[in-house]
């Protein structure tokens, strides 16, 4: 047959220009591949899938080349990694692709809590705050009062009584 050849993968028949026959290019029997850092033959389930126009495809580098150029491209931009980190998690707080940035300005530079009024300096003390039951963003705040509203079910008549026992024991005083 004038043209064809045998695929690497599945030894079918494929076009002389390819290395891989259709189905498995497609990823359909895809069993192995070369990683693209390491040049090592590994089984597919080495590597992390990615979706190309609606087809889940291996990545070009196996899954411990791919943590190993994370790391060295996180210790050359740390900035933009830390960038990325945070509208990552500004996503999951609900916050609009159009208030990304805006917002991780805000997180960056927002010093004190508007809750407790104490100051937040590392990231960590900071929190995306957002509604649980419609997942709407609401503004940024420590996470120690992140942590106490969500222990009050995100509801205000629950704080509100919180309030009142507070306001009757101090009285009591």
């Amino acid at each position: 047959m004038r043209g064809r050849d045998r695929c690497q993968a599945c030894g079918g028949q494929k076009d002389i220009r390819a290395k891989r026959c259709g189905a498995c290019h497609k990823g359909a029997i895809l069993l192995t591949k070369v990683c693209g850092g390491c040049k090592v033959k590994l089984p597919i389930n080495s590597f992390s899938i990615r979706t190309d126009r609606g087809i889940p495809r291996p990545r070009s580098q196996c899954k411990a080349c791919d943590v190993i150029t994370s790391k060295a491209w996180e210790e050359a931009n740390p900035e933009k990694h830390r960038r990325h980190v945070l509208k990552k998690r500004a996503r999951l707080a609900g916050v609009h692709e159009d208030q990304l940035e805006a917002t991780v300005d805000r997180y960056i530079n927002t010093r004190l809590c508007p809750i407790c009024l104490k100051p937040m300096y590392k990231s960590r003390s900071k929190a995306f705050d957002h509604n649980h039951l419609t997942g709407q963003f609401r503004g940024i705040i420590c996470s120690s009062c992140n942590t106490g509203l969500g222990r009050f079910g995100d509801d205000p008549e629950t704080l509100q009584r919180a309030l009142e026992y507070l306001l009757a024991q101090d009285s009591e005083e």
